[in-house]
């Protein structure tokens, strides 16, 4: 059976009775500490390469800024597709043409950086968080833990559908460095649409003190509807260099 319990008001948690809300706690507190030592960063941009299924490699940047600009610049030249994501908007860029995204679409976290997803919102009263005990993935043997951020803005929402945000955290007990997140996505063309997105990270390593996974293996789908992979190797990470706010507008993304 498993039961509610509020730590200091920061947030709920849902947890076995083995565990406290304290201990729950202050396990989220280390692992997000683990992953940022020394704080986490204003802003953050990667470079590498994205392979995706059928070998095709091409050039990545990546730059985030807090907890909802994210900018997406994948290969160059005439084929350079960007791809926008700030606060509630999205758009998708292609040469001169910008198609805006959906609402539902448009909200997204900068998930290729385990610390930047959920493990955010620690301070939000929102927040539930569920530990699910170990798990053996492959080889490994590691910790799961689920956090949910209920949709604050449904109101808002198309035929007031709620955009909850669900994110599994699977991370080693001994260095408590993140390993997998699973999370879903809805689709463009339909908000009640959703697949699965599973990160697996690996080649850790670290910039001013924030843990940065230098291979990132992205899979999309399943077996039952068609999955998709793809793999993005980071060649460099710089962090804290004041990226200016128009970059994460479509003005800026046709530049």
């Amino acid at each position: 059976m498993k039961i509610f319990l509020v730590i200091a008001t920061v947030f709920m948690v849902l947890l076995t009775p083995e565990m406290s809300a304290q201990t729950l706690g202050t396990l989220l507190q280390q692992v997000r500490t683990a992953n940022a030592q020394t704080g986490l960063p204003s802003d953050v941009t990667l470079m590498g390469t994205l392979t995706d299924q059928t070998g095709k490699v091409q050039s990545l940047q990546v730059q985030i800024k807090g907890k909802d600009k994210i900018r997406y610049d994948i290969g160059s030249g005439k084929d350079r597709r960007v791809t926008i994501f700030n606060a509630n908007d999205g758009w998708t860029i292609v040469g001169k043409k910008i198609e805006a995204l959906p609402p539902h679409a448009s909200v997204r976290r900068p998930s290729l950086i385990p610390v930047l997803d959920l493990l955010t919102e620690l301070a939000n009263p929102k927040l539930l968080a569920t530990d699910q005990g170990l798990k053996v993935i492959g080889p490994q043997t590691v910790r799961q833990l689920t956090l949910l951020l209920p949709d604050q803005r449904v109101k808002e929402r198309a035929l007031g559908r709620k955009l909850d945000e669900t994110v599994e955290f699977y991370f080693d007990p001994t260095t408590l460095l993140v390993l997998r997140t699973v999370s879903v996505q809805r689709t463009h063309e339909d908000m009640d649409a959703m697949v699965s997105s599973i990160l697996d990270f690996s080649n850790y390593q670290r910039i001013n003190n924030v843990a940065i996974p230098f291979r990132i293996v992205n899979t999309t789908g399943s077996t039952a509807i068609g999955a998709r992979q793809s793999t993005l190797v980071l060649t460099n990470a710089v962090l804290n260099t004041n990226i200016a706010d128009s970059v994460f507008t479509p003005a800026g993304g046709v530049q």
